[in-house]
């Protein structure tokens, strides 16, 4: 997939302030380069304007968002990435699953 493609799929915005967490190698190397954190720092409460979390198993889900709540501003752009319950990777995240790990 292309970078423009990619970035469309994701709302990824080169020049926000951007964390990605656990996305794979492949997504990640479809990403601009250098324009995003991987790691949360609590340092950067506040700072960032998009915040993306990659994973298929909910004990793997929860810690990250929580870690990174606190890094988004007030109107960061809060996103999930999991398997599709249809598909071919089975997961217990959902929609609301999503939406209860984020409080809202």
């Amino acid at each position: 997939m292309d970078r423009e493609k990619t970035h469309k799929k994701l709302r990824f915005i080169p020049s926000a302030k951007n964390l990605i967490l656990n996305a794979t190698d492949f997504c990640k190397s479809s990403l601009v380069p250098n324009r995003f954190d991987e790691q949360v720092d609590p340092k950067k409460a506040g700072n960032y304007d998009y915040i993306r979390v990659f994973a298929i198993e909910l004990q793997k889900w929860e810690e990250p968002i929580q870690l990174a709540k606190p890094t988004g501003k007030y109107d960061a752009v809060l996103g999930a990435c999991y398997a599709k319950g249809t598909g071919k990777i089975k997961s217990a995240i959902k929609r609301e699953t999503v939406w209860e790990a984020y409080g809202c």
